[in-house]
This record gives structure tokens, C-alpha cells and sequence, in this order.
């Protein structure tokens, strides 16, 4: 299986060669980088000093003027920019759905923002959301060599940025690549995922099936998460009910994205497999870029 997994990220970073990440003007404030900026960073151009804050670096304190003062200044250099990815991938139950080409689709995504970040000449770190949000092994490579991939998280992505916080790189681009399939309120995920962002993109992941279900009369569903099992009968109005709330489940994210600031873009993984991985509705929404 770890094999199957390597392979659909390769395949995602070859493709992914076509793109480059669209990176905001203020992506990664203060830290060594390749794009130069007007702020302070850490450049050996000298600029000014300020008073310590929590989170600075050790070695830019001035220990002279501590010695003289008693108290901590740090010195500021011209800003360098050095834009960062975020990526995070959720590894729920529900993201490998099975008869369906999504968690295929989800990794070959995954190899994608790698490369684009990559191309963009982006520094990545991937996270994995399963019952805790974790750094992926190997992360900051590129896509092929992340290991810990494992489709078995049970809670939702809103309790699981909560229960174990991740320290996201300040400034970054952050991804998040998901169904978004719970229940809870969209924004208790988002502002913890979006405070402190340069970018927020949503990346919502669904199979056909998902979209447009096959079943028909009496069926038996079983939620992969919670493995709670439910008898129903399935006919056209059954549909058309769910097809509603999937809408309104849609625009509850949609309405929460635009209220952090966050893209939310939604694809259907058949859809880009027979158009080759043409990632339009990522371009239009100013996410990637061809080159």
C-alpha cells in the first residue's frame, strides 16, 4: 500500500511540473529567501533595532545594548522574502472512499502543491490530519519521500486542529486538501488554520459518487468514520434532498471562506483524471498558475 501511495505522488509531482503556486506579495515576512522586501528580515543590509519579542531570533539580540540597558534588543536587517507552503492533507476514514478514485485523486493533488511550491520557489512542509494534526515524515521533501500516510482518522478536521494545534510558519500559504465532510461550523476550522496566513486555499476533494449517488431502493449506509450503520430506502426525492444539502453544506463553506479571507475551490477527482489533470478551477481561483 505505501508503495500505491508513493506512486500517486509521483505522479502528482510530474504533473505538478505544469504549475507553479501562486504566491501573495506579502507570503513569509522576515525570513531568508529569494524575493526582496521592504520590511525588516535577514539580510546582512543593516536597518534599525526594536525591543524583543517573543518568537525572534536568539542571534539577531544585540548583547551589548542588553549589557548597557538590561534590556533585550534585537537587530533588523532589510527584508528578504522567502514564501512557505503549508500543505495540509486529511487523512480521515472518509478520504478513502471505497470504489472510487478519491484517495488517488487526494495524493496525485497532494504531489501537485508540492511541485507547484517547488516551481514558485517555495519552501513546504506537509501535515497530516488524521486524530491529531502532525508534520508528515519527511515533509519539507518533495512528494515522493513523505511517509506516515494512513487513512484512518475518526474525528473531524475542526476537533482535531483544536486538540493538537499546529505551529504553522507565520506569513505562509497554507492548503488544505479535504471532502470537508462534518458537521461542524466551518469557522472553527478556518480561523485557527487561517490566523496569521499570507493565503488560505480550501481544496474540496469529492468523487463523483459523492456528488450524483447510484444507490437505489433499500440501502444500507455506513459512516466510515463513526462505522455507525443506517437502513434507508433511496429514491429520486431521497436524492434530491441530498443534493440540496449538499448545496447548502457548500455555501455554509463558501460564506465561512470569505469571512477569513480564504479560496475555496471544489473538484471532482473522475472529472480531472479523464481531462488529464487539468486543474482549471485551481487557476481561475488564482491558486496555481501554468507555466
Amino acid at each position: 500500500m505505501k508503495q500505491l501511495y508513493r506512486q500517486q505522488l509521483r505522479e502528482g509531482e510530474k504533473v505538478g511540473m505544469r504549475y507553479a503556486l501562486t504566491i501573495p506579495r506579502d507570503a513569509m515576512r522576515g525570513a531568508t529567501g529569494y524575493q526582496l522586501g521592504h520590511g525588516a528580515g535577514s539580510s546582512l543590509d543593516f536597518k534599525d533595532f526594536r525591543e524583543y519579542e517573543m518568537g525572534d531570533d536568539l542571534r539577531l539580540i544585540d548583547w551589548g545594548a542588553y549589557a548597557r540597558s538590561d534590556k533585550l534588543i534585537v537587530k533588523l536587517f532589510r527584508e528578504e522574502v522567502s514564501p512557505h507552503l503549508d500543505l495540509l492533507i486529511d487523512l480521515s476514514c472518509s478520504m478513502d472512499l471505497p470504489n472510487t478514485e478519491k484517495q488517488a485523486g487526494l495524493l496525485t493533488l497532494a504531489g501537485i502543491f508540492s511541485s507547484a511550491a517547488a516551481n514558485a520557489k517555495c519552501s513546504q512542509g506537509c501535515w497530516g490530519a488524521g486524530d491529531t494534526v502532525q508534520p508528515m515524515p519527511n515533509g519539507t521533501q518533495r512528494a515522493s519521500a513523505w511517509e506516515g500516510i494512513e487513512f484512518s482518522g475518526t474525528r473531524n478536521l475542526s476537533e482535531t486542529i483544536h486538540l493538537t494545534p499546529p505551529r504553522w510558519r507565520r506569513h505562509g500559504i497554507r492548503v488544505l486538501l479535504s471532502d470537508l465532510m462534518w458537521e461542524a461550523d466551518p469557522l472553527d476550522f478556518l480561523r485557527p488554520f487561517a490566523d496569521g496566513a499570507a493565503a488560505v486555499h480550501i481544496i474540496q476533494i469529492l468523487a463523483r459518487e459523492e456528488i450524483t449517488p447510484s444507490l437505489q431502493g433499500n440501502s444500507r449506509l455506513v459512516d466510515l468514520e463513526s462505522v455507525n450503520q443506517q437502513e434507508v430506502f433511496i429514491d429520486s426525492v431521497t436524492r434530491q434532498r441530498y443534493s440540496e444539502a449538499l448545496a447548502r453544506h457548500q455555501q455554509n463553506w463558501h460564506q465561512a471562506c470569505r469571512q477569513v479571507g480564504a479560496t475555496l475551490a471544489v473538484v471532482t477527482v473522475e472529472t480531472l483524471i479523464e481531462h488529464a489533470w487539468r486543474l482549471d478551477a485551481l487557476e481561475k481561483a488564482n491558486i496555481l498558475t501554468s507555466i
